[in-house]
């Protein structure tokens, strides 16, 4: 649920079915949210308006994006209610997976 973020590089996003998979040798895998939808809303709003805006480098599109989060920045506040629900990795903006060998 996140724009390219690749500085220096993107490589792979994954799904709790995804990094279960990858992780399917360890002993244990416990895979967890690590922040909800609004966060990942908020960085794509402003993402798309900076890129549309000013292109994809440079000071034109750092003063879009601030421009853009200005009036929602504080909307991913709310993800502390999603990270709550049990199915919350269905609407998760990243998740993050811990494993022992």
């Amino acid at each position: 649920m996140l724009p390219y973020h690749g500085y220096p590089g993107h490589y792979q996003n994954f799904t709790l079915d995804g990094l279960n998979h990858l992780l399917r040798d360890f002993s244990s895998v416990s895979v967890t949210p690590t922040f909800g939808p609004m966060t990942a809303w908020v960085n794509m709003t402003a993402e798309t308006f900076a890129v549309m805006i000013a292109g994809e480098r440079g000071t034109p599109y750092v003063v879009a994006k601030g421009l853009a989060l200005l009036p929602i920045f504080w909307l991913k506040y709310l993800d502390a209610i999603f990270i709550k629900a049990k199915r919350s990795h269905r609407i998760a903006g990243m998740l993050c997976a811990q494993a022992v060998k």
